[in-house]
This record gives C-alpha cells, structure tokens and sequence, in this order.
C-alpha cells in the first residue's frame, strides 16, 4: 500500500511539475498578437544609403541597406545604426521606404559613432497617417529568458518577422563598447538597425550584430536617452573619459591578477546575474583624458561612489551626467586606487569638416578613428584613399590603412585648418614631401594597428581638385565648397 502511494504521489508531483513548467513556458511563448505586429511594421523602415564620397575604410563606395524605426512621427525622426548611414562619410542620400511601400528622402539629424546610434529626419508631411510611432519599455524591465521579436529588412526580404529569447542581459560588444542582449535568433545582414520589441511592442533594444545562432542588440536605454534630446529640439549631452570598457571573469582576476578572494566572494553572491563579471579596461583611446591615469587590466569597482559591477549601462550614464572629474576607485593588481579621471565632450570631436585633396580625404579623428587607427584623439589624419590617388604612397593599399600627417614640405601641421591653408598654396605645385605616420591594421575591426613613420613625394598633375565639405546642422546636410 505505501508503495503504491508513493507512486501515485510521485505521479502527482510529476503532473503539476510539467504543469508549472508548461504554463511557465506558455507565458514565455505567448505569440505576439496581431495588433501589436501591424503596429510595429508601420512604425518600421529600410534605409538605402548611398556613398560616393567614403572618408575611411569604414565604409566604402556604394549602397548599404538596413532597418530603423520610427521614434517620433510629428517631427519625422527615424533610429537606425550609424553603420547603417556611413558612419565617417559624406552620404549622397538616404532613402526610406515604409511599409505601405511609401519611399521618402531623409537628411543625417545626428549620429554617434561610439554607440552606433543614427537618426534621420524626413519632412512630416512624407509620413503617411497610418505610419506608427514607437515606445520604449521601462529601464531595466527585461530579464533573461524573456520573448523578443523584430520586424527588419534582414537579407533584403522587407519587413520580415524573427523572434527568439534573450539569454543575457549584461553582453557588451560593437565596434564601441556598449551594453547590450545576446538573444538566440537567427537574422543577418540588413536587419541592423531594427528594433527588438517585447511581445507588448515597446522597444527594448536595437539590433547591431549577429552570428549564425544569436544577434546583439544594444539595450534601449541608449536610444531613449538621445531621442529624448532629439525630440526636444537639442544636441544630446554625449560625454567620456576615453577608456575602452569591457567584461572580464572576476575568478580569473582573482588566480591570475591578485584580486582580493573575500571581495569577490561576497561580489558574486551579491550579483548572480552577472555571471562573475565586472568592467575592466580593455584599451585606453590615444589622446584621451584617460590616457595615463587609467591602465589596460585595471577593474572599474566604483566611479563617483555607484558600484558598476557589470553594467556598462551605469558607466556610461555616470560619464554622461559629469560635471567634473571622475572618482574612480580601481584595482590593479590586487591594488585598491582613488584615481580621478577628467571627462570630455564627445561633440568636440565628431567629425564635421573634411577636406578632399586629389582622391584622399582628410580629417581630425574621432573616438573610433583614434581607436582604430591608433591615431591620438583630434589628430590630422588620411582616413581614405581613392584608387590612383597621388597620395596612394604604398599603392592603392593605402587606402586601406590611412595615415597620419605630420610636415608637408617641412611645415608642421597639426590641425585641418593647417592642412587646408597648406593645400592652396600647393594647389598649383608640381608636387611636395610629406611625412607622418602609416596606420595599419592587421585585421579590420580587430583594433590592432602596426605604425611606422614614413616620408613620401607627392607628384600632382594639372588638374587638383580641393574640395572641402561641411556639416550644417541646421539643414543636416554636408555643404561642399570647391577651391
């Protein structure tokens, strides 16, 4: 009899398991409704970009195809990637089609490279009334294992639903640093740019990458922060110390860089999910303000007294609401440091001015330039150079890695304003000499960067051309004047 009862219990206990899971997973497999997927594929776009005038090797001549989606339908404002619209280039167009299959031109109304953010702007009167606008979900209100799902132009196929589950919360990639989900689905290349919404419909994120199982999308907060600049009619505060920060595994640090055991300990009984990492310095932007007090290696334990942990997300609202220099307390090498570290604007340093001199295209590098190239942060530099170019010093793989320019005809340069004063005078010339530094990167988007100084001639022909283009934020368009 016992055993018979202890099967029958075991039976039961088996019955209401499956049931909790099978209702635990029904809630999480709740199919998104078809109000809520109409909604968002109005409020979704594909972005055709089209460059003729590439700045560096980060994006080169032709088209580019993507997704965005619409955060503000009055004033006609669309998020994308900056990746999605040339990143460092002077873009010709950009084209928007919505899902009744209505096309718009869009102007550039602001990009950050570091956080491959994008937002265009079409005149309101292209927006079709049964276009939707979106909402973001509340901050921190997505968990692991929650259901996502996105409407994009993934390989092209317009408007295209995919959805899959997030499995961790605190990833951070990109080509920049930044927090964002890993989430097991299966989109590829022209989804970037595409909103990843909870099965409510409110955004949570914006998809950037992906490999054949999974796909990165950079946490919402990011885009709320700036689209509610944006909508307000402001330039967003955007502001860093130049540290590049990622996660690394607490337990190595503690058998392999002497972090204190008993910390670490009470770290990870206190902070499950971030599966034993924190925030440790990766690389140190040249030129920066954390060049010289930060160092690869050192672990971010608190700045301005707020524990990071993991969460880059912290990090970056902390830099961005800075009125004076960071207090930073770091381990390095088991070592506990006060360190204060000065914040700059990132607006200082976006790129608005380039000069177009024969085929190649100089500039003064941004955050990701400096990061990339290893050139020190608003340097003069070659980010691109055209095929048969005169400043194709090393043959057309120049164009590949740029360089950094120093002296032309024995005048110090140090700014595009120098080079531009320079460039007329020699607009007439036979040829000159020039010298700097080459950049090239063994790998592209790896950040690793092989230097060596060089000195060249120049030979020029007949016919210069000097162009140079600058950004108008008032009309958000690159206006090219030719000398």
């Amino acid at each position: 009899m016992k055993t018979i009862f202890r099967m029958q219990l075991r039976t039961l206990l088996f019955v209401c398991c499956v049931f909790v899971f099978s209702t635990s997973f029904a809630d999480k497999a709740a199919v998104v409704s078809q109000a809520t997927l109409d909604k968002v594929k109005k409020a979704s776009v594909t972005i055709q970009t089209t460059v003729s005038q590439p700045c560096s090797d980060l994006f080169g001549v032709g088209t580019c195809s993507g997704s965005g989606f619409v955060v503000n339908k009055n004033m006609g404002i669309i998020c994308t990637n900056a990746h999605i619209v040339g990143r460092v280039n002077v873009p010709d167009n950009f084209v928007i089609t919505f899902y009744n299959g209505k096309k718009a031109e869009a102007k550039l109304l602001y990009l950050d490279n570091f956080w491959d953010l994008a937002f265009l702007k079409i005149a309101p009167k292209d927006m079709s009334n049964d276009v939707s606008q979106l909402s973001f979900s509340q901050a921190n209100s997505t968990k692991e294992g929650d259901k996502v799902f996105s409407v994009s132009n993934t390989e092209l196929a317009s408007f295209s639903f995919s959805e899959g589950y997030v499995s961790d919360i605190y990833s951070i990639g990109g080509s920049m640093p930044q927090r964002s989900y890993t989430i097991n689905s299966n989109q590829v290349g022209g989804a970037s740019g595409s909103a990843i919404l909870n099965t409510s419909g409110s955004v949570v994120g914006v998809l950037y990458g992906c490999g054949k199982t999974y796909e990165l999308a950079l946490n919402g907060e990011y885009v709320k922060y700036l689209s509610q600049f944006l909508s307000a009619g402001k330039i967003p505060v955007r502001k860093h110390i130049g540290a590049i920060v990622y996660t690394c595994s607490l337990d190595d640090m503690v058998k392999f860089n002497k972090f204190p055991e008993d910390i670490a300990s009470q770290y990870m009984k206190n902070n499950e999910k971030s599966r034993g990492k924190v925030l440790f310095v990766d690389s140190i932007i040249p030129g920066s303000p954390a060049e010289g007090i930060l160092q690869p290696g050192d672990i971010l334990w608190k700045v301005d007294s707020h524990a990071l942990g993991a969460d880059l997300l912290s990090f970056d609202t902390i830099m961005n609401k800075a009125t004076s220099p960071l207090k930073c307390v770091v381990f390095r090498d088991g070592q506990c440091l006060d360190l204060s570290v000065p914040v700059f604007d990132l607006s200082n340093y976006s790129i608005k001015n380039i000069v177009n001199f024969n085929g190649a295209r100089f500039l003064e590098a941004d955050p990701i330039l400096a990061r990339y190239k290893g050139v020190p942060l608003g340097s003069l530099m070659c980010g691109y150079v055209e095929d048969g170019s005169p400043f194709a010093l090393r043959g057309n793989y120049t164009r590949f890695c740029g360089f950094s320019v120093h002296e032309i005809n024995g005048v110090k340069v140090k700014s595009l304003e120098d080079f531009l004063r320079v460039a007329k005078g020699l607009k007439n010339s036979a040829g000159f000499s020039i010298r700097g530094i080459s950049r090239v990167p063994f790998r592209p988007w790896y950040f690793i960067t092989a230097s060596e100084n060089f000195f060249a001639t120049v030979r020029l022909g007949q016919d210069n051309t000097l162009d140079v283009y600058n950004f108008d934020s008032m009309s958000c368009r690159w206006i090219k004047t030719s000398y």
